[in-house]
């Protein structure tokens, strides 16, 4: 994970909206509108005494992208997402950009294959002080984070989408970080219904 205190992203904002703009002009390209819910570190962090690990977390996410066509049934799927977490602490505020870039192959008119890579920005913003946790069977009193702190990293996405009708589908990516280690290898995942035009 690399850390960065200096964090912009209007540019890359600026040119997927330029990018979606100019897949509007195209017959053979579609626009789309998504929401669902992203499960960070998916069957790794203990949510329970009895050893349960998370495996689901309704965590909203909003994205917009496109699907532009290429040959041979594969299309280009580039995406921007935003996450605003839920489950933080008092004081405590937690945000992720996303900017995905996918591709797609068309098994048939319902099915498709993703695959790709998807760059993202976490960031934890803190206004200082304590908090008391749970900590084993009694609690312990932690530091609450008292600055801003941005870090990027990459995740290899694999995933499917299927088709509910021509306007909207299902889809879910399975996110692999430190995917060049099986060691260090962690996950998460983003399921999302789309709104095609």
């Amino acid at each position: 994970m690399i850390i960065t205190k200096n964090f912009s992203c209007k540019k890359w904002i600026k040119l997927l909206i330029l990018f979606n703009l100019i897949l509007l002009n195209d017959a053979k390209s579609e626009v789309f509108l998504n929401g669902g819910t992203f499960v960070q570190y998916f069957n790794e962090v203990q949510i329970s005494a009895s050893g349960g690990k998370k495996t689901f977390t309704l965590t909203p996410y909003f994205g917009i992208g496109g699907n532009l066509q290429f040959m041979g049934g594969h299309e280009f799927n580039p995406e921007f997402g935003f996450v605003r977490y839920t489950d933080t602490l008092k004081g405590v505020e937690k945000t992720q950009l996303f900017l995905h870039y996918n591709f797609s192959y068309q098994f048939n008119q319902i099915i498709k294959a993703r695959y790709g890579l998807t760059t993202h920005w976490y960031q934890l913003k803190g206004t200082g002080g304590k908090q008391k946790l749970n900590n084993g069977a009694g609690s312990t009193e932690f530091d609450l984070p008292d600055s801003t702190v941005t870090s990027y990293f990459t995740t290899l996405n694999l995933g499917l989408e299927g088709k509910v009708n021509q306007t909207y589908s299902i889809r879910f990516d399975y996110q692999m970080m430190e995917f060049r280690s099986s060691e260090n290898m962690s996950a998460n995942y983003l399921l999302t219904l789309n709104y095609i035009w």
